[in-house]
């Protein structure tokens, strides 16, 4: 690894500022490594506001935004505030909800080249044994991810690094070059399929996708949308209106109108395990497909 590399973390919070913290002194051994954490708190509550305003870390600037920008806009200021005020090669994107394992960033580092797009491996912090990230190929016929290693135990991935058709947007390195040529997060999709659509993009460019067995991050998964067993009004209505909107955009007429129709199916399905349990949760699902279909391009909270 090149020591005169400098890398630096992009984190965004909602309600979410404990995590966050948490995440940000579990690098405290690879701190050398790192020019600068920037943390946008994504207009959290008092509580949060109150837990963020006391805390304080030499190398972190906290940006606080009165309104919940989503994923995508957010990480988009983020993007646009250290290119302009940090020297950093890379940019370490990172959800709030991780916690670091002491060489994650040596691991990225050591195999980063500019056109090379890196992701650890990231295990289910439950059990700190489990592989759960998005990683492999993207299956356009269903508009999801073909996952390689999800579920596995990690002593059953090989070590080292390996080729992969995309990974997700919880933990990845990217140059700057590539911020620098305007390629960013499209606002339309708030959160959920934002990170897909950012790496069709960049694959298209000529960037290739890395999978770093020996780097390792544990995640909480779902810090702002609930957690994974619990169907979530949000989650479900950005997931499969996101979907839609992925179709639309990298299909063809008659292609498109078959993948719509899988994916209803799919929703259809969700929607009557949910109607019982979760009503407000299984409402969101026909509320996406509506929104999408008539024209509303929400980008905020679920709008009930």
């Amino acid at each position: 690894m090149n020591p005169k590399i400098k890398c630096a973390v992009l984190m965004i919070s909602f309600n979410g500022v404990q995590d966050a913290i948490e995440s940000i002194e579990s690098f405290e051994s690879q701190n050398h490594l790192i020019e600068k954490f920037i943390l946008l708190d994504n207009g959290s509550n008092k509580e949060n506001k109150t837990l963020l305003k006391s805390y304080h870390h030499s190398k972190t600037e906290i940006i606080d935004h009165p309104n919940n920008l989503g994923f995508a806009a957010g990480f988009n200021l983020l993007f646009e505030h250290g290119l302009k005020n940090l020297d950093s090669d890379y940019f370490l994107i990172l959800n709030n909800d991780t916690i670091a394992t002491p060489t994650l960033i040596e691991s990225l580092l050591s195999i980063a080249e500019p056109n090379k797009i890196i992701s650890p491996m990231i295990l289910w912090n439950t059990d700190k044994e489990t592989v759960i990230q998005s990683a492999g190929e993207f299956d356009f016929s269903m508009m999801k991810m073909k996952n390689k290693y999800e579920g596995l135990n990690h002593k059953d991935v090989p070590s080292g690094p390996h080729e992969i058709g995309q990974t997700d947007g919880c933990c990845f390195l990217i140059h700057r070059s590539w911020l620098e040529k305007g390629h960013k997060f499209k606002e339309d999709f708030f959160m959920y399929y934002e990170d897909v659509e950012f790496f069709l993009n960049l694959r298209n460019k000529g960037v290739s996708f890395i999978y770093q067995a020996d780097a390792i991050l544990y995640h909480k998964e779902y810090g702002s949308s609930g957690d994974r067993h619990t169907p979530s009004p949000l989650r479900n209505y950005y997931f499969f209106r996101n979907r839609f909107m992925m179709t639309q955009q990298f299909h063809s007429f008659f292609k498109r109108w078959r993948v719509y129709w899988t994916i209803f199916n799919l929703a259809r399905e969700a929607h009557q395990l949910q109607i019982k349990s979760s009503p407000e949760a299984a409402k969101a699902i026909y509320t996406a497909i509506i929104h999408f279909f008539i024209g509303i391009k929400n980008k905020g909270p679920y709008p009930k």
